[in-house]
């Protein structure tokens, strides 16, 4: 087909997408786009990039869509390169390489006004380039008379115009509480509470003159502790007039998800460095920014002995907070809309469990353990799997399983084929992610030798979050492992973000008794700092219960009984003295 006519198909398919001339229709337009782009026409190499980002008529998968961006970008295609540079930016699917983007962005200025917005920013802040901010208000004056863009860019003019001065003050005690009040609100993942390069580029696109502090001085260190709760201690410049911290925290209640932020400020304009010596205020932000005031600070002013100090305030809080339990037990519609968002999480644990154990006994059925050098579980798309083994070269794949979650269909092959650059990708970032939680949380992972190996699967949550569940796993017969299980979350590029142990103990429930009868439903107890089923319940149960169909959980926050249906994969919660007798394990 000619050139014009493949770019009209497109545009047919853009109506369908739309539905708005004619009837929508997302796997048609996905179809007609997909012809296009693969017969080369970058016009439909873009909207097959943006089917697969926006998941239009195919799964969502930002891999593909960057490599489609990628290959329409080469030929030209002004849009996909401004999207090429921006992936390359954020960091998605590739690792942050602002040069790379700014030559992207560049490329695509030259045609199209976003992108010259975009590259103003670039040399106004010296992303990937020299800094050169009579070039970038140069870009922005020609974008004044852009119907679209102009009456932005003219603000934008009047902020340089005016040299706008972002003090520490605003920074510590506005821009950082608000972020993370957006994470509370659900508007801010992980990952970006961390990502200090990621807050450099955040408010460099204000174009802000200047900055009281040196970005080289921020850093953030994650602390997990118990009860799924993590603090993290951002490290400040070392401040040199009051109210200014030297170090500000965030404690994340993963459980609530609710966070509270601590500061530790000085308490008067000291000449040159501050001494330890000097007081110190131990106080917060509300959440209406109210600015908290806890008294003079009587600890170690180190990074330690503020982390201490947080703990003890919250832990006291804690206990403060003795409540009637059933007064206080969160509406029936809660606790079984969090019971059943967990047990689809449960679900999606023992999807991946499965392929590793079907995937693995089906290599092993034609190669030995010595002859293998690795394999890969992952999800291509948010509905399929592949896993597969690979030589000790790591060269080729010898076997692959693939899984359709949605349609059931799956396959089994033998061949032999090269590993693939997007699984070699993979296969890299899973070595960088076992490297990086065993390094940081190894002494947290425990398991019990005698009653099996510990099994580990990794899982896409979203676009930006991998998590790696540790599960206790089992050889003993008529044996369910509750316990000994935690996650870990990583980022895009392996780097660790926070850690969760979900019980304290081991639970090695039988489901015989000791005559050899069956029993009829099993029960482990959950403490007060986990009032919930967890995924790691749900996917153990699953995959060990042979024929049972209950399993109990006495949650003591709660103060009733989470039932467990295994033919449904749903829960039903009861209050204790409703519930029946059965066999106990106890955390």
């Amino acid at each position: 087909m000619a050139l014009g006519n493949l770019n009209v198909q497109v545009d047919l398919a853009t109506e369908y997408i739309l539905g708005e001339k004619v009837e929508q229709n997302q796997a048609k337009a996905y179809s007609l786009i997909r012809d296009a782009a693969e017969k080369g026409n970058r016009y439909g190499q873009l909207m097959l990039g943006v089917c697969y980002q926006d998941g239009i008529g195919v799964d969502k998968n930002l891999s593909e869509s960057f490599n489609w961006f990628v290959r329409s970008a080469e030929q030209g295609n002004v849009v996909a390169q401004l999207k090429t540079g921006m992936f390359y930016q954020d960091g998605i699917t590739v690792e942050r390489d602002l040069k790379k983007a700014f030559e992207w962005i560049l490329k695509s200025a030259q045609r199209y006004p976003i992108a010259k917005f975009s590259l103003a920013k670039y040399y106004f802040n010296g992303w990937g380039t020299e800094p050169d901010r009579t070039k970038a208000k140069q870009l922005l004056d020609s974008l004044k008379v852009d119907e679209g863009l102009g009456k932005e860019v003219a603000q934008y003019c009047d902020i340089i115009e005016r040299g706008d001065t972002m003090t520490a003050y605003e920074f510590q005690f506005r821009w950082i509480p608000s972020m993370l009040f957006e994470w509370e609100k659900g508007n801010v993942d992980d990952a970006q509470l961390t990502d200090i390069t990621d807050w450099q580029l955040n408010l460099g696109s204000y174009f802000i003159s200047h900055y009281e502090w040196d970005w080289k001085a921020i850093s953030a260190q994650v602390y997990s502790q118990p009860n799924n709760i993590d603090i993290i201690v951002y490290r400040m410049p070392e401040p040199e007039k009051m109210p200014l911290c030297r170090y500000v925290a965030a404690v994340l209640d993963r459980n609530q998800h609710t966070v509270r932020y601590f500061t530790l400020e000085l308490t008067k304009g000291v000449k040159g460095k501050v001494s330890d010596k000097k007081p110190w205020m131990f106080c917060g932000v509300g959440n209406d920014f109210a600015h908290l005031n806890f008294g003079f600070y009587d600890g170690d002013a180190t990074e330690q002995g503020f982390l201490k100090s947080i703990i003890k305030r919250i832990s006291e809080k804690s206990k403060k907070k003795k409540k009637n339990k059933k007064d206080n037990r969160p509406d029936p519609e809660k606790i079984q809309a969090i019971n059943d968002s967990i047990c689809a999480e449960g679900a999606v644990l023992y999807t991946a469990e499965r392929i590793n154990w079907i995937s693995t006994d089906s290599v092993l059925a034609r190669y030995r353990h010595e002859d293998l050098g690795g394999n890969l579980i992952w999800q291509p798309t948010a509905s399929t799997w592949s896993a597969i083994f690979y030589d000790k070269d790591k060269k080729n794949c010898i076997f692959e399983l693939k899984f359709d979650t949605k349609s059931g269909a799956h396959s089994l092959s033998y061949n032999v084929r090269p590993i693939t650059q997007e699984e070699q990708a993979q296969i890299k970032l899973k070595t960088v992610m076992l490297d990086n939680a065993f390094d940081k949380y190894g002494d947290q992972i425990t398991y019990n030798e005698k009653l099996g190996n510990p099994n580990l699967d990794f899982v896409r949550i979203n676009d930006n979050l991998i998590r790696l569940y540790v599960l206790q796993g089992t050889v003993q017969p008529n044996t369910i492992p509750f316990g000994n299980d935690c996650s870990i979350d990583f980022d895009n590029n392996g780097n660790p973000l926070c850690f969760r142990k979900y019980h304290q103990s081991l639970i090695a429930v039988k489901t015989v008794d000791d005559e050899g009868n069956k029993v009829v439903s099993v029960m482990h107890s959950h403490l007060a700092d986990n009032p919930y089923i967890t995924p790691t319940d749900v996917c153990n149960f699953l995959l060990y219960r042979g024929e049972l169909e209950d399993s109990y959980i006495l949650s003591t926050a709660l103060g009733g009984n989470i039932i467990h249906h295994a033919a449904t994969n749903t829960t039903e919660f009861k209050p204790t003295e409703e519930t029946g007798k059965c066999h106990v394990g106890s955390e």
